[in-house]
This record gives C-alpha cells, structure tokens and sequence, in this order.
C-alpha cells in the first residue's frame, strides 16, 4: 500500500445543504439514528402565575434599600482633612424629609427616628410608581 500524498488524494466535492444535515442518505455503518420531530407543550399566557399574582414569583427577590439622608460633594484633599469630630455639611435641612432608595430608586419619604438605641426611618409619604420608572 502507498502512502497518501497530495497527488494521490482526491477531495471529495462540496456538500450541498441537504447533505449537511444528512437528508437522503443512510447513517453510517454501525450508528442507528432515528431522527423524531420534536414535540412540544402549548404555552399559555401566565402559565403557571395565573392561579396567583404574578409578583409572587418575586417576593424572595433581595433588594438593597438605603436611607439618604443627605449629599455633598468633597475633594480629596478635604476628605482627608477629615477626623473625630469633624461635621460635615449636608444639602438637606433639619426636618427635611429622608429618601428611602431601593436599588437607587425612591420609593419613600420619612423621618428619622430612635428605637431602642438604634436610628430607623418612619415612612411618611410612598412616591408614585410612575415617577419611579
């Protein structure tokens, strides 16, 4: 037998994309195939959330929630500056309300209180959903 060689070797032509995909030909010696059309379930609109509403599916979902209570603008230099006891300045004033932000958005208004030793924020106002969108 002679080794195979460029000169020797013939290139087989080109297929066609119905032999791409093997349409009309037999599979190969020793491989049993059986092609099958899938099948598939009917989805239905709110499948499986229309027995309940469909945020539940998102009530475990956690979300940040942060109280601002205010916000300046410092240059490095003056951060640094800063020490024990040092004040820094906010835009808000005294009674103003607190935003409640939840991953950046706010969702409320409120104030700040002290329960059992420990700052919280009583809501007093819920923005409108829309204004937060």
């Amino acid at each position: 037998m002679e080794p195979a060689t460029a000169s020797n070797q013939s290139t087989p032509p080109p297929l066609s994309p119905s032999e791409k995909l093997g349409e009309g030909k037999a599979p190969a010696p020793g491989l049993d195939v059986e092609a099958r059309v899938p099948e598939f379930q009917e989805l239905i609109p709110g499948g499986r959330a229309a027995a309940g509403n469909p945020l539940d599916l998102l009530l475990d979902v956690a979300v940040t929630m942060t109280a601002e209570l205010g916000k300046i603008k410092l240059s490095i230099a003056d951060v640094l500056r800063l020490g024990i006891g040092s004040v820094v300045q906010l835009d808000r004033l005294i009674g103003e309300p607190v935003e409640l932000m939840v991953q950046g958005k706010c969702v409320a208004r409120g104030e700040v209180v002290v329960v059992d030793g420990r700052f919280g924020v009583q809501i007093k106002e819920i923005t409108d959903p829309r204004k937060r969108a």
